[in-house]
């Protein structure tokens, strides 16, 4: 689980330029240290826009739930969003971030396997997603 203790939360990640750099230097290198290893800097800044753009669509106002949206994207896949158990989650707008953040983490085994062998990596860059 993706822990952000209040002296992070005193950066200005509730901005995107600085939500991008904190994620993608410091969440990344801690939590997601392969995928953080695996992209050249540009093009990891480019994914996790791409990926807070998505959160902020869906509803996640919060930088924390922002951060856990983009965490899922990354375990999962970029397109996570459009598959059963998560879909009806990621459309319940009117429930607050944190709480459907928490739902999607406990999406059935067999949700999540499905998203993760049926996602399209292209939906990390933004002239894909739809």
């Amino acid at each position: 689980m993706l822990n952000i203790d209040p002296e992070q939360m005193t950066l200005k990640i509730a901005q995107e330029s600085g939500f991008v750099d904190w994620y993608s230097n410091d969440v990344m290198a801690q939590h997601l240290p392969g995928f953080h290893a695996a992209f050249d800097p540009e093009i990891r800044h480019e994914m996790v826009k791409n990926g807070r753009k998505q959160a902020l669509r869906h509803g996640f106002k919060d930088p924390v739930s922002q951060a856990h949206f983009v965490t899922l994207m990354w375990h999962i896949g970029p397109d996570f969003y459009h598959f059963p158990g998560f879909q009806e989650i990621a459309q319940a707008t009117r429930q607050p971030g944190p709480e459907r953040i928490n739902d999607f983490y406990h999406v059935s085994e067999a949700h999540w396997n499905h998203a993760v062998q049926h996602t399209n990596e292209r939906h990390w860059f933004s002239e894909a997603a739809p």
